[in-house]
């Protein structure tokens, strides 16, 4: 429907709506004023009627005429009903009045039905003066019944009160209508006025009046509908006319502008808009020539590396699903080799990321120069690449031999010097893990991948700079890895670890403290050792949930030992990832806090492998936590990377000989030199020494004869397997 035809429509009900609304008004008015009028006409009857009764009767009453068949037509409220009935004969207006009652001396003054109700009425309601309503008589004629009520006054009594008092005339002839008192109703007047000449009348006004209304609506309607057509729709007809040629590529097209109202502005706004679409059209082509530019751009960046613009993750796969379905088809064998950059990040933090991105390109580059034609060579993600070499043999005896060989040349290339400028060289190291597919009907290419990255993370495990080939064994122990997740991730929260200890004695073998480790306690394999899920934990986020878990506990057991009179020195091992948590000291604090335990009887137990990176933010966090009064002690020294640079800005109180060095250090020089070059260092640095892994009287008495003056602390079998925390504290108070 047009919008013309929608005005006119919509105008048209709203006219309708307004009309029947105000002639439903007018309709009620007009019979209230009809009726007010009709009510005005009775009473000025009542009066008349009521006046001639007061006056006539009274003079009546002081002529001292005597009541009789000749006398009886003087009194009004006889002489009414004759009034009325010969008032027929001169007004044709069928109006009928009377005064009546229900106790009559004059039989032509008894009340019909209608005329007694009122009398009910009026005795029910003595206050009202008057009462109007519709009635239809006995012959089905339609009034308007006016009746007004006469009440006994004094006067009256002369006539309606006692008998004996009644003028002889009227007791003689009357035996009714005595014995009233002031107040009674004695009667009522009654007129009535034909409906049908309120109906008349009402008519003719009325339809007057509506035709006025409709013709006037009428008016209204056609003058509004013409001005909205004027104003509006012509004009917007105009515009759709320019805005349609616009559409159609006439962008010449203008409007002229007539006016300064609303759709003048839009008029100006369609002639601002053609003049942008034509200039846009005019730039249209060296921007879809841009278009198609970018989209060849999104299609690069969709399947090729930003920074080396070599194939990434997703088209690497893309072409290991087509080279799976060829191989499966023609009974060929494919290699895929993971690459990952040995200690990538030391070196990126070292030397900053503007290298690290160069030297990505720059392995980049020098793998694919090994590579042949028809291989591909794709960057992962980080300093993770991926090579995939299509039909390398018939037999996997011989693929392996081909895939190892490339792996040899990939070790050696990466061993030559790597130069940016005069004073920027590096070499590099790189780990590699080896697949072979198809395995079966069904391999995949995720479950290729899944392959190549377990035998690239067993590659790491072993050390890097090395290649290792998947096996299914390794397969399996990936299933077992993953197995222990996820039962580990459950166990936690559950309460299925298991809080042990380990004394620690002085070189006299009295006891000092302990050391805090942790057991799982699996439903059904039993009691696990922390060798069967603590790596698990270390390569996943539970190292952080278990860690918290062991320290949590420590604290409420070292509060605990403390209020009841038996101090106890504990020493927790805190993990790298969960040290370098963001909220760590905060939370340390809190749980002291909490627990009420003494920060100066806890020592936490970190690596070196700490410092490796972000050694200001880690110093920080160990001097928040060494004013506190806790200590710092650093596990395994001399297994990592051992820098006196990084030793001597940790605010740390011991250090802890490995169990590897102890355990030969009684007749391997090598071992003995090592343990004495670390009492040296913790001589020189006044530091704590403590020795892991004394299993025999002879390690004692070396690490006893090493340390001299320094003494040295002792941990191992010799003295006490680790044990159940809460047997190990029966223990210690029995001490």
């Amino acid at each position: 429907m047009r919008l013309k035809q929608k005005i006119w429509l919509w105008l048209g009900l709203l006219v309708c709506v307004i009309l029947i609304a105000d002639l439903g008004f007018s309709y009620g008015k007009l019979r209230a004023e009809l009726h007010a009028e009709t009510e005005y006409d009775a009473r000025t009857v009542y009066g008349f009627m009521m006046a001639t009764r007061r006056v006539y009767q009274q003079q009546f009453i002081d002529s001292g005429l005597p009541v009789n068949s000749k006398t009886i037509g003087f009194l009004p409220a006889h002489s009414f009903s004759r009034i009325a009935k010969d008032f027929a004969n001169w007004n044709d207006n069928g109006v009928i009045f009377n005064n009546v009652s229900d106790v009559p001396r004059n039989p032509a003054n008894q009340a019909d039905r209608d005329e007694l109700a009122a009398m009910a009425w009026f005795r029910a309601n003595p206050k009202t003066a008057e009462r109007m309503e519709s009635i239809v008589d006995a012959k089905g004629t339609g009034y308007m019944l006016y009746t007004a009520p006469i009440w006994i006054e004094p006067f009256c009594l002369k006539c309606h009160g006692d008998a004996a008092d009644a003028p002889p005339s009227i007791r003689e002839n009357y035996k009714a209508a005595y014995g009233y008192q002031v107040g009674d109703l004695r009667g009522v007047v009654s007129i009535k006025m034909p409906t049908e000449k309120f109906d008349r009348r009402f008519r003719a006004i009325w339809g007057a009046q509506v035709a006025k209304s409709v013709g006037g609506y009428l008016l209204l309607f056609i003058a509004i509908g013409l001005l909205l057509d004027r104003l509006v729709t012509n004009r917007l007809g105009r515009l759709q006319a320019a805005a349609e040629k616009i559409a159609a590529g006439e962008y010449a097209t203008r409007l002229a502008k007539t006016n300064d109202d609303e759709i003048c502005h839009l008029a100006s706004a369609f002639n601002r808009m053609a003049e942008a679409v034509q200039t846009q059209q005019a730039a249209l082509k060296a921007e879809l020539a841009e278009k198609l530019r970018a989209a060849a751009e999104i299609n690069r960046l969709a399947y090729y590396d930003g920074l080396t613009n070599l194939p990434n993750r997703a088209l690497l796969m893309d072409r290991l699903g087509l080279a799976l379905a060829v191989s499966q088809r023609q009974g060929h064998i494919d290699a895929l080799i993971l690459l990952n950059l040995d200690r990538f990040k030391n070196l990126n933090d070292a030397h900053g990321h503007e290298l690290g991105d160069l030297l990505l390109i720059a392995v980049g580059g020098r793998l694919a120069g090994l590579l042949r034609e028809g291989d591909t060579l794709a960057r992962l993600a980080g300093d993770d690449f991926a090579i995939l070499m299509q039909d390398i043999g018939n037999r996997r005896e011989f693929a392996s031999r081909r895939a190892l060989a490339v792996a040899e040349k990939i070790h050696t290339s990466m061993r030559l010097p790597f130069i940016f400028d005069a004073d920027k060289e590096t070499t590099l190291t790189v780990s590699l893990g080896v697949t072979l597919s198809p395995e079966s009907d069904n391999d995949a290419p995720q479950e290729v991948l899944r392959r190549a990255d377990t035998a690239l993370h067993r590659a790491k495990n072993a050390g890097g700079n090395q290649t290792a080939f998947f096996e299914n064994d390794m397969g399996v122990a990936a299933r077992q890895r993953f197995t222990v997740e996820r039962e580990l991730r459950r166990a936690i929260p559950a309460g299925d670890l298991r809080l042990y200890l380990q004394p620690q004695v002085d070189a006299g073998g009295q006891l000092v403290g302990a050391e805090a480790l942790v057991r799982w306690q699996h439903a059904e394999r039993g009691l696990l050792p922390p060798g069967v899920f603590i790596g698990v934990a270390e390569e996943s986020d539970l190292i952080v949930d278990l860690g918290a878990w062991v320290l949590s506990e420590t604290c409420v057991l070292m509060a605990r030992e403390t209020m009841a009179g038996n101090p106890l020195r504990l020493s927790v091992n805190i993990s790298p990832r969960q040290f370098r948590q963001p909220g760590f000291v905060a939370w340390v604090k809190d749980l002291l806090d909490a627990t009420g335990a003494d920060p100066t009887h806890l020592t936490l137990e970190v690596t070196e492998g700490l410092v490796i990176d972000s050694i200001d933010a880690v110093v920080a966090k160990m001097n928040e936590l060494t004013v506190l009064g806790i200590h710092f002690s650093v596990d395994d020294f001399g297994t990592g990377y051992s820098s006196l640079a990084y030793l001597k800005r940790m605010p740390i109180h011991e250090l802890k000989i490995d169990k590897s060095f102890v355990q030969d250090a009684p007749v391997d020089p090598n071992d003995a030199a090592l343990v004495e070059t670390i009492l040296s260092v913790a001589r020189h640095m006044h530091l704590q020494v403590v020795a892991e892994g004394v299993e025999t009287l002879a390690q004692a008495e070396f690490l006893n004869t090493r340390a001299g003056s320094l003494g040295i602390i002792h941990q191992g079998y010799l003295y006490g397997k680790p044990g159940p925390a809460e047997d190990w504290i029966a223990r210690w108070r029995g001490l």
